[in-house]
């Protein structure tokens, strides 16, 4: 009996074994023809039922070099920062440090605003401008002869309160700017730099050694630079070469918690697996982070913490995207009837990042 079962078991595991390699192959191909069509530069992991199944990558870091990228290239994430500017939230939050539901002014005693929550900044209901998107209404109180960071946004809401754009809760609209804020009620709260908060709490105990923030990143740790393709070629693409060609100045956003982290697919599926494991909060707080926001009529919208939120009778699924001058990302997380997860990040703007998605989750599901 014993034998019959050991056979039993070495069989399901070549067959599994089996099925893994067919899909990678299938992935490998798909990705190929992004690729060829100059619709893909970058890398891409998959992981089907928690175990990983594909990591790859296709093109350069550098064109000027031809330096090929590998699946240890670092890329800006950009807006895949929010999952882990929220994260961060709900670690106090679990620790009794302070309330989601708490009113921001509690720990921005300045800010000018009444009734905005940290809820309502998790999930994009402040009625916050969002001063990376609507910069030309605010660029007359900004100086553009410096970066402009966390403090600088902080100072010139207290200093000018620019109206909001709706009462806290009446409708969702994509802010940066609360993102921005949240990290300034991390370093309210802890006292320590928003970098060193996700140092010590996130990347050191997930073992993410490329991933960086704010002041831990520096250019001796660029292994990727960004590009666009144009014209049949691929171009060096940066918010400085941007900013530069539009008002004739090297200004830039150096804010933190909406999309400054720089990292790898490969630690990015660490944090995936903390996420699944529960070893940075609660299972049941994360559970919050996936559950759609409600407006102030009830009405439902697809956006938890740090989250797009996909749901139907039998799926649901977590996600969110990237999209920096150079970069693209997208990190999407199965979390009811499957446990894939699929990070594609890239160093060209072209990339055709919800594409090589559907195709990739047409592979796993066939």
């Amino acid at each position: 009996m014993k034998r019959i079962l050991k056979i039993f078991i070495i069989a399901l595991t070549i067959c599994q074994v089996s099925y893994g390699q067919e899909n990678a192959d299938k992935i490998d191909s798909l990705l190929t023809v992004f690729y060829d069509k100059k619709e893909f530069n970058g890398t891409v992991l998959v992981a089907e039922n928690r175990r990983q199944v594909y990591h790859g990558a296709y093109g350069h870091s550098d064109f000027d070099t031809k330096e090929k990228l590998d699946t240890n290239s670092i890329f800006n994430i950009a807006s895949a920062t929010k999952p882990l500017t929220a994260m961060a939230i709900l670690i106090l939050h679990d620790r009794d440090e302070l309330n989601i539901d708490d009113d921001v002014t509690k720990y921005l005693t300045e800010l000018p605003y009444e009734g905005i929550t940290l809820r309502h900044m998790l999930n994009h209901t402040s009625g916050l401008p969002d001063f990376s998107n609507e910069f030309d209404q605010f660029k007359d109180l900004i100086d553009t002869s410096k970066a402009f960071a966390n403090e600088d946004l902080l100072a010139l809401l207290e200093e000018h309160a620019p109206p909001l754009n709706f009462e806290p809760g009446e409708k969702y609209s994509y802010s940066n700017t609360g993102y921005n804020l949240l990290t300034m009620v991390v370093v309210n709260v802890t006292g320590k730099p928003f970098e060193e908060f996700l140092q010590t709490e996130i990347f050191d105990p997930l073992e993410m050694k490329h991933s960086f923030s704010g002041a831990t990143f520096t250019n001796d740790k660029e292994t990727t630079k960004g590009y666009r393709y144009r014209d049949g070629a691929y171009i060096r693409d940066s918010l400085g070469v941007y900013i530069a060609s539009l008002r004739g100045s090297s200004f830039e956003f150096s804010t933190q918690g909406s999309g400054d982290i720089r990292s790898t697919t490969g630690d990015l599926f660490k944090f995936d697996q903390a996420l699944r494991n529960g070893e940075l909060v609660k299972l049941e707080t994360l559970e919050q982070a996936y559950t759609k926001a409600t407006l102030n009529d009830s009405t439902e919208i697809p956006y938890g913490f740090g989250w797009r939120i996909y749901e139907d009778s039998t799926k649901k699924s977590v996600y969110h995207g990237g999209s920096a001058i150079g970069y693209r990302s997208l990190f999407r997380r199965g979390i009811r009837t499957d446990n894939n997860t699929i990070i594609i990040l890239s160093n060209a703007t072209n990339a055709n990042s919800f594409a090589i998605l559907n195709g990739i989750n047409a592979i796993l599901n066939e």
